[in-house]
């Protein structure tokens, strides 16, 4: 019994003395004294965990300082805004790059009687923006003009009444200038367009070709009229409007966009054709469905395309009703033409010729209209959906049989849109998607020097 209690009792003092011997416990000495005994083993541990709290230390500090210096560039990150935010985003970087290649340009065309540069404002009403400005102080001639010769002179009856309305309200409504409330007005519409855009080609294409998409439309040689006081910013809206409200099935909130586009654009009659043909496949669609269900499912179809007939007419009988002049639209449209008469199809032969060849011209514009229509036919559904690929051929074909002034057939392309989404799909390459946009915008400074030196849109 004395053994065992003594031999406790110095395993006890033992164990103590050594847990005094760690440095830094007070009360205890500096130094167990046995070397690679139970002291020295603590002191290790003590020492190991000592290296692991200085390195977990210098990785917090490591880490708040790679936060400091990258945290502001992963806040700007753009790939980390919302959808709609991105396409602003290229929006408003489109509109710094074309706006500052107009103001410089500007001087090319004819220098400012005071000496110094124009400033925006002074260059952005030309030209079509002037007729609507008339429009809008001086309303729609009663009668016809005629010149001399007793053929209806160029008058405002060719220009749609939607967009100079909009103005004159935002111009009385804010106090401003015509210039100025236009180009609100034009830039708010591409704004909206942009976000539009971007949802109604991410729906067929995905959200990096909608993205894209918006780059070439907004970066397109042409864009500058977007901003302009131009009805080209207000037609594209409402147009992009009607396919979105279509690819959703929203056919009550299309009705009245269908209805606005007969008053703001020539875009009509080829969307009247994209909705008999959405008409149709919804009918296809629903074919096996009983009659009444059938009858519900086609019956916002139907309004839409009622709508769009009534579009395709619209311009044309208000200007009846107003002149008295059954033949009043096709005969104002007709003073813009050297032969002063409307032949389809003849001004894109004629322009082919005279800058093609007399038979190679018609051959190749005749070859590139088959290939588009082929390629919209073998890729168009499955890239970018039925409507979109309806709209493209539609529009094209209107394009070759009525248009005349070759000098703005670039911003007529603009509709057009869904072509560079179809374009983007021939391959996934960023730097080709890159090379595409660049090339937009630098074909965009040739056009507006081209434009300005050419004095067509001189101040």
């Amino acid at each position: 019994m004395t053994i065992e209690t003594t031999a406790t009792t110095d395993a006890g003092d033992g164990s103590t003395a050594a847990r005094d011997a760690v440095p830094g416990v007070p009360g205890g000495p500096t130094s167990s004294g046995v070397p690679g005994g139970p002291g020295a083993d603590w002191a290790g541990a003590r020492a190991e965990a000592a290296v692991r709290d200085a390195a977990r230390a210098a990785a917090r500090v490591r880490a708040r300082v790679a936060a400091a210096v990258a945290g502001p560039a992963a806040r700007l990150d753009a790939r980390r805004l919302p959808p709609w935010a991105q396409a602003l985003l290229v929006y408003g970087v489109s509109r710094f790059f074309v706006t500052w290649v107009a103001q410089r340009c500007a001087d090319m065309a004819a220098p400012h009687p005071g000496g110094r540069h124009w400033n925006y404002l002074e260059i952005a009403n030309n030209w079509d923006g002037t007729w609507y400005e008339r429009i809008s102080v001086e309303g729609y001639p009663a009668h016809l003009p005629h010149d001399r010769a007793g053929a209806v002179a160029q008058n405002t009856w060719a220009f749609y009444p939607l967009f100079p309305n909009v103005v004159h309200t935002v111009e009385r409504s804010l106090g401003i200038g015509w210039t100025l409330a236009a180009t609100i007005v034009s830039l708010t519409c591409a704004l909206v367009t942009a976000v539009v855009v971007r949802s109604l080609v991410a729906r067929v294409a995905g959200p990096r070709a909608g993205l894209w998409t918006v780059a070439l439309l907004f970066f397109f040689p042409s864009s500058l009229v977007l901003q302009l006081p131009y009805s080209e910013g207000l037609g594209l809206l409402l147009l992009v409007g009607v396919l979105w409200c279509l690819q959703r099935g929203r056919y009550l909130a299309a009705t009245p966009l269908i209805l606005l586009v007969g008053v703001a654009r020539p875009l009509g009659v080829p969307l009247a054709a994209v909705l008999g043909v959405h008409l149709l496949a919804r009918a296809w669609d629903v074919r096996a469905e009983p009659r009444l269900r059938a009858a519900r499912s086609l019956a916002g179809p139907l309004v839409a395309a009622a709508a769009g007939a009534v579009a395709a007419v619209e311009w044309p009988l208000i200007v009846w009703w107003g002149t008295g002049v059954r033949s009043g639209y096709t005969r104002t449209m007709a003073a813009w033409r050297s032969t002063r008469t409307i032949v389809p199809v003849e001004p894109s032969i004629e322009v082919s010729r005279t800058f093609l060849g007399q038979q190679t011209g018609p051959l190749l514009v005749w070859a590139a209209v088959g290939g588009v229509v082929l390629w919209l036919l073998l890729r168009g559904r499955r890239a970018i959906g039925l409507d979109l690929t309806v709209w493209c051929l539609a529009y094209s074909v209107y394009l070759l049989i009525v248009l005349d002034s070759f000098t703005s057939l670039p911003r007529y392309l603009l509709p057009l849109f869904p072509l560079g989404t179809l374009l983007l799909s021939t391959s996934r390459s960023r730097a080709f998607r890159i090379a595409l946009t660049v090339s937009f915008a630098m074909f965009g400074v040739i056009w507006t020097i081209g434009v300005w030196r050419s004095h067509t849109w001189a101040p």
